[in-house]
This record gives structure tokens, C-alpha cells and sequence, in this order.
């Protein structure tokens, strides 16, 4: 039972820290398309 909760565990991370990472890209693409959008004003 120890192993499957351990799994779990690993797939939620790993879940989590995509995610985290997909918000961090948009975040990042948000700020340099305003950057961007600054710059050809």
C-alpha cells in the first residue's frame, strides 16, 4: 500500500509542478507581449 500512496504522491507532484510551470510560461509571455507593446508605442 506504502508504494501506490508513494505513486500517488509523484503524479500529483509531478501534476503540480507542470502546472506551476504552464502559469510561470504564460506569466512570462503575458509580460513580454506588454513589454513589447510598450516598446512599439
Amino acid at each position: 500500500g506504502r508504494s501506490l500512496h508513494y505513486r500517488l504522491y509523484l503524479l500529483f507532484d509531478l501534476a503540480y509542478l507542470s502546472l506551476v510551470d504552464g502559469l510561470a510560461l504564460l506569466l512570462a509571455r503575458v509580460a513580454l507581449g506588454l513589454l513589447l507593446g510598450l516598446l512599439d508605442c
